[in-house]
């Protein structure tokens, strides 16, 4: 939500106060603003930091970021809060865990991503390309999933599985366009997630699965840092070999995070909202009426 598009040039600083502007008109035509389950950055200049620090101060009811990193730009500000991202409280489907592996797969070579990502896109594809086949042949089912088609990861998928299918190996295609329900079935049964995208990572953690994080992003490493989880079953973009399968086998070894205490956290979001509306939040023992 808070993301400075343009780091430099005369076009950055009129955009980017643009955008401050803007937000602050929006947050302040309401007569109370909660902004829940959000993290702040990347910025590059004081000026963008020091205007959403305004907005937050004057015009907003209640700020709850899901990371450490976020939150610590704001602790001066008494209405700025901190709790584990919101999807960690996501009720799955009632499935067994089968051998299945869920791939979330990124496009690397968007427009959205940075020249130093897009450099290694050829790598990354390799490499899932290979993993899925290294799945395969440990008698997994694969699943190949794209999070978001307007920045073109359904392009990425059908490469990554046409690589693999090229091998002799079958592996399903998945492309969420808003059927929760599909995507959270999927990952309930896997006993290994690869996270690229964010939330397939944190869906893969709650559902208690074996992840393996490759982020892309450093909102993905903060909240594993956050966890307790840095460095541990993660794979670095710019360190990919597209013949290494260590990764693989690790999260295979390894034992799945237990959620259940950051699952009870993450309801915290909606504690100032329930104040507000007068009802019991979940995370104080209470219904939400």
């Amino acid at each position: 939500m808070f993301i400075q598009s343009f780091p430099s040039g005369a076009v950055s600083k009129i955009m980017n106060s643009i955008m401050v502007r803007d937000r602050h008109g929006v947050y302040k035509a309401c007569s109370d603003t909660f902004v829940l389950g959000a993290n702040f950055g990347p910025y590059y200049t004081s000026s963008f930091l020091e205007g959403f620090r305004e907005i937050f101060s004057a015009d907003c009811a209640d700020v709850c970021f899901r990371d450490r990193y976020s939150f610590e730009l704001f602790s001066d500000l008494g209405n700025v809060r901190i709790a584990p991202d919101i999807l960690f409280s996501t009720t799955f489907p009632g499935v067994d865990k089968q051998r299945h592996v869920f791939m979330s797969v990124i496009n690397l070579r968007s427009r959205q991503r940075s020249a130093s990502l897009a450099a290694h896109a050829a790598a990354y594809e390799s490499w899932m390309a290979r993993a899925a086949r290294w799945f395969a042949e440990e008698g997994y089912a694969v699943t190949v999933c794209s999070f978001c088609k307007a920045e073109g990861d359904e392009e990425a998928v059908e490469r990554v599985a046409d690589a693999a299918d090229g091998t002799g190996v079958c592996v399903s295609r998945l492309f969420y366009r808003g059927d929760v329900d599909e995507v959270l079935r999927e990952i309930a049964a896997s006993e290994v997630v690869v996270a690229t995208r964010f939330h397939a990572m944190v869906l893969g953690l709650a559902a208690g699965a074996k992840v393996l994080s490759i982020p892309y992003s450093g909102k993905m490493t903060n909240v594993l840092c956050d966890l307790g989880l840095s460095g541990h079953n993660v794979l670095e973009i710019p360190d990919i070999d597209p013949e290494d399968m260590g990764p693989c086998e690790e999260v295979v070894a390894s034992e799945p995070f237990d959620a259940s205490r950051v699952a009870r956290e993450a309801e915290g979001h909606f504690e100032a909202l329930d104040a507000y509306f007068g009802r019991k939040s979940p995370s104080k023992g209470g219904a939400v009426e």
